[in-house]
């Protein structure tokens, strides 16, 4: 099931947002296509890092530019244990255990 909860446009690219119902579970997601786009085109299917969030500042900006400048559209999910599927608290405990172990590994 895909339930939209919100769209933009903003400098020739249309960010929409929507959630997929997987096993019962929500799955926030974000697609950015060029403004006005119509009929197939390529797809990038974008991941993140850590706990963060599906539609981090620097993933963001690479699909607003993929869009304009070459028509692709990016997807984007926040896959478990990241962004709005992470409490602030767990994703703060996990920011904590990932720079530890980069430490330790030193």
């Amino acid at each position: 099931m895909i339930t939209f909860t919100g769209d933009k446009t903003e400098n020739g690219v249309t960010e929409l947002d929507f959630d997929l119902t997987v096993d019962g579970q929500r799955v926030p997601a974000v697609i950015w296509t060029p403004d006005g786009a119509k009929g197939p085109r390529p797809i990038v299917l974008m991941g993140h890092g850590g706990s963060q969030y599906r539609k981090t500042d620097t993933l963001a900006a690479r699909a607003r530019r993929d869009a304009r400048e070459f028509g692709w559209a990016t997807l984007s999910i926040d896959a478990p244990g990241h962004g709005d599927r992470i409490s602030p608290d767990e994703a703060e405990a996990m920011a904590r255990d990932v720079i530890a172990r980069g430490r330790a590994k030193r």
